[in-house]
């Protein structure tokens, strides 16, 4: 090799290979931005997902408060009928929830649940209302009734309207607890007083009924309807007429 190749420099790198002060700061800077975006981003899609389990956990709330509900009539019903009613649907769904409800559960996993908590409540209600119309209906009809007719009658309108009440509440296709309770309330009372009322025959039933539409002469009546109303003469009045 001679001296003069020898001298040739070699050639240099700088401001080729690496970058300026000023590029590198930019590309922090970037950089710097990017991480500090995907963290906004991720805390949006944090409180997005918080917001929509929150709000399907308030769709279930509802759900079984309604389902509550229909168990706490189920339970008031048993207890004035003495006949239970079904409530083994309160479970259905339960342990199939509870295996997918770990973490934040999907929505397929809050509908199906929510599907299964709406259908026991459906049928529940449904053997409710059909518990209190057979059990309400009876128990009017085991009352004595005919008892009234025989009664004085401030007494026949004070029972007459437990009677009207009774029959509103027992015709009642959704009822609530408080109701159930006044019906046996106003049952028991009721069924207590005509309790201490004898069974009118029925001919004198009929007689009185008869009265109730109006004054009847007394040369209508023959002497068996004249001693039937011996029985009730407290609440009867002879009177001349006098035109």
């Amino acid at each position: 090799m001679t001296a003069d190749a020898a001298a040739i420099p070699e050639p240099t790198t700088q401001g080729t290979d690496r970058p300026s002060p000023r590029t590198t700061a930019l590309v922090d800077r970037a950089l710097t931005l990017t991480a500090a975006a995907n963290r906004l981003m991720a805390g949006e899609r944090e409180r997005t997902e918080a917001e929509r389990v929150r709000k399907r956990v308030s769709e279930m709330e509802q759900a079984l408060e309604g389902l509550a509900g229909v168990v706490h009539l189920a339970e008031s019903l048993a207890a004035l009928s003495g006949d239970p009613i079904d409530t083994s649907a309160v479970s259905r769904g339960l342990p199939s929830f509870a295996e997918h409800a770990a973490g934040r559960p999907s929505d397929t996993v809050f509908n199906r649940a929510k599907a299964t908590i709406t259908a026991s409540t459906t049928a529940i209600r449904q053997a409710v209302t059909a518990g209190w119309a057979t059990w309400a209906g009876q128990a009017l009809r085991d009352l004595p009734l005919t008892r009234l007719a025989v009664l004085p009658a401030e007494a026949r309108a004070a029972m007459g309207e437990q009677e009207r009440t009774l029959r509103a509440l027992a015709q009642r296709s959704s009822v609530t607890a408080a109701q159930m309770q006044r019906f046996g309330e106003v049952r028991a009372a009721l069924g207590g007083a005509l309790d201490t009322v004898v069974d009118p025959p029925l001919e004198l039933r009929l007689l009185l009924e008869r009265l109730e539409q109006g004054p009847v002469p007394l040369g209508h009546l023959d002497d068996r309807e004249i001693t039937l109303l011996r029985q009730v003469g407290d609440q009867i009045d002879v009177r001349r007429r006098h035109s």
